[in-house]
Order: C-alpha cells, then structure tokens, then sequence
C-alpha cells in the first residue's frame, strides 16, 4: 500500500529541499520559518528603517507598530508551518487507518492503493501551485491599488489624495511579502480540496461499518479527530489573517464593526471555518444510515422474539432456586440486548463529535481574541491581561 500524503514531495516541499530544508521534524519548522523571515520580514523592517518609517512616527507611518505585519510574520507563518506538521501526521495516520484496520474490504485494497497514488499524482503537480502564485499576485496587487487610492499615508504608500506612491518598503511587501504569504494560505485551500477528494474517494468504497461499534459511529469515529486537527489551521488563518485585517481597518482606516470590509469578514469566519470542516464528511452519511437502519431492522426483530420470550418466561414463573437463576439469567440477557439496542438508536451518522467541533469553534474565536478590545468595553482585570499582552501583537 503506498503512503499517504499530503505534502510530501509537493513543488513548495521540493524547492525548500534545494536549501536543505525538509518538511518534517523540528529542523523543518526552524528552516522555513527562518527562512520566511529573511525573505519577507527582515528586507521590509530595514527599508522602513532606511526611510524612516520606525519607531517615534505615527502609528500608521510606524512599521514596527503595525499589527497586521508582526502577526503576520510572527503569528501566521509559524502556525501555518506547525499546521502542515500536524495535519501531516494526522492525515496519514488516517489514511494507514483505512487501509489496516479492516474498515476497507480485502477486494477493495487495490482501490484504496489506486486511490494513494492518483493523490500522489495529483499532490506532485506543479500548475496548482502556478495558479495559486497568481492569485497570490493578483490579489497583492489589488491591495496596492487600494493602498494607493484610500487617501491615508501609511508606510506602504505616501501622497497627496489620488497621487499617493509606493514607499520603498511599500514595493517590496506588494512584490514579495504579501504575494508570499497569500500563496501560503491558498495552497492550504488546495491541500484541504485533496483532502476532501480523498475522503470522497473513499467513502464510496465497501466499508466494513459495525452499527454496535463503541465509537458510535460504526467505526469511523477516528475521522472526527482528524478532522478536528485542523483546529491549528483555522487559528492560523484567524490570526495570520483575519484578525490583522479587521484590525487594520479599524485601527488605520477607522472603520466601524457594522461596515461590510469588518463585518463581512467576520461573519464569514465565524461561521464558515468550523462547518468548512465539518460538511466533507457528509460523504458516509448515507452509509453510515444505511448501516444504521438495517441494525435497528435487525435488532427489532430480535427486540420483538427477545420480550416475548423474556415475558413468557416471568409470566409463567415456577419456584425454586433453579427458576430463579434462570429468570435472573433472561434479565441479564434482556438488559444487554436494550443496551445494545439503545446504543444503535443514538449512533451518529456523520462521523463527527462535540469535542471536535468545540476544538475548531474554540479555534476560530480564539484567533480573534486580540480584537475584542476594538469592540467592547472589557472589564478591568481582563483589559490589564490584553494590555499585558499587546507586545506580541506588535500593540
């Protein structure tokens, strides 16, 4: 069976190999991350140094006091790299699942290895990772047009009202800086598709689905874990970037929590990132209720043999310690076949638990703890803790 993967030998993991830098272990995190650093954050810091805008300006003409940019460099890329390790791991330990635990059938073995490689296949293309540098760019660019136009001098851009002009630093984030960290996070958007092709892929296959199984989901109960994993994915994207763009709108273009460029974003988040993990496993919904109906058919007519023989046998009780040992003996078997029973009607039939969807709620409010000051009067001890706090976020 070929291993599954993710990112292994994928065109980003391929180009940090030409450094040295491989996409697993400690050494990985500190490679790509230092890496990341001296590409992105370290030119822009010493242009903005070299013009000036530093330390003793304004907050919007100072660098080293915009939230969004230290975020970005300090919070979001690490979790994005921490993301990739993690979901790694836990994705082929899913995928080795499926393939040793006798939840896919011995006929179905080969699909399953059919199935490894076309994601292989897939995982190694280079024009994914093209159209994501596009998009990367097209979108930089749109927000140096905006930086240009919004009559605000920042240390991205300076001017008078519609003939504002790039700074130095300005240049180098439009060019580098943001279209690095937008491929970051659209190249997520692909590896989470894989990954939901993936599980389409299998759920169509003949699996070995146990109705009684203690996880009550027939035992596919290990994909709610896994799919809770990508908890660290969505704090990533809330606080490398949601979080620093509301606050950006708020702090430098005061903008209020009702507007659509705030609020839309918001929302979007807040809803959408856990359900966005939670909905692909729709696909063994109707297996899993399949599964489930054919066990309560079953066992209702077990149920039904069961009670009559079990009220027959009380009904028409004879004396002694012999008939007492054997109506204690039917009360026991009764009391195991409700249990079983009862342990049917509540299997779930998306493959999903409250303790999974808690770890990406939790996530996504959690990313965006750092703006509730912005919009809500916190009280005292707490707004002592942000303010304590604030220096991480470049506050």
């Amino acid at each position: 069976m070929r291993e599954f993967s993710l990112f292994e030998g994928d065109p980003l993991s391929r180009f940090f190999l030409l450094f040295g830098i491989r996409s697993r272990g400690v050494s990985a995190f500190a490679g790509r991350f230092l890496f990341l650093l001296i590409v992105t954050f370290l030119p822009t810091a010493f242009f903005c140094l070299w013009s000036g805008f530093g330390p003793g300006k304004p907050r919007a003409l100072n660098f080293f006091a915009d939230a969004a940019a230290l975020s970005q460099a300090f919070l979001g890329y690490p979790m994005f790299i921490i993301a990739e390790m993690v979901i790694g791991i836990k994705t082929r330990t899913t995928a080795k699942h499926f393939s040793e635990s006798g939840l896919v059938q011995p006929a179905d073995l080969g699909e399953l290895d059919n199935i490894h490689e076309k994601i292989a296949q897939i995982r190694h293309r280079l024009a994914p990772d093209l159209v994501c540098l596009f998009l990367a760019f097209a979108c930089s660019g749109l927000w140096l047009w905006e930086e240009v136009h919004n009559s605000y001098d920042t240390w991205h851009a300076l001017g008078a009202p519609g003939v504002q002009s790039p700074t130095l630093a300005g240049w180098w984030v439009a060019l580098v800086g943001i279209p690095i960290f937008n491929y970051w996070w659209l190249r997520w958007i692909w590896k989470v598709s894989i990954w939901c092709y993936y599980l389409r892929r299998v759920s169509k296959l003949d699996l070995r689905l146990i109705a009684s199984h203690p996880d009550m989901t027939g035992g596919l109960g290990f994909l709610s874990s896994t799919q809770g994993s990508f908890a660290i994915l969505v704090f990533a994207f809330g606080i490398g970037i949601i979080a620093p763009l509301i606050g950006y709108k708020v702090d430098i273009e005061n903008a209020s929590l009702m507007s659509f460029s705030v609020g839309g974003p918001l929302v979007a988040f807040v809803i959408g990132a856990p359900l966005f993990f939670t909905l692909p496993l729709l696909f063994f919904t109707k297996r899993l209720s399949r599964v489930k109906k054919r066990a309560e058919d079953a066992y209702q007519d077990r149920a039904t043999e069961a009670a009559l023989y079990f009220e027959k046998s009380w009904l028409t009780a004879c004396s002694g310690d012999d008939c007492s040992n054997l109506l204690g003996s039917n009360l026991s078997a009764m009391n195991n076949l409700n249990q079983a029973y009862n342990h049917i009607k509540l299997m779930r039939v998306v493959p999903f638990d409250t303790r999974s969807f808690s770890q990406l709620t939790a996530s996504t409010f959690g990313s965006l703890l750092p703006l509730l000051p912005k919009f809500f009067d916190i009280p005292e001890p707490v707004s002592q803790i942000i303010e304590a706090l604030k220096p991480l976020f470049g506050k």
